[in-house]
């Protein structure tokens, strides 16, 4: 099992958490799903 601690106790901005996200493997269609279900457009270079 895999588990993954999200504590931003002083913040985090929207980019550094999609970021870190990405970076740790997350699927990018599921994210960019995610983020434009929010009403949000997602930009990825």
């Amino acid at each position: 099992m895999k588990a993954l601690v999200f504590e931003p106790f002083s913040g985090a901005s929207g980019d550094m958490v999609i970021g870190s996200l990405l970076d740790l493997g997350a699927d990018e269609s599921k994210v960019r799903d995610a983020v434009s279900g929010l009403g949000f457009d997602l930009e990825l270079e």
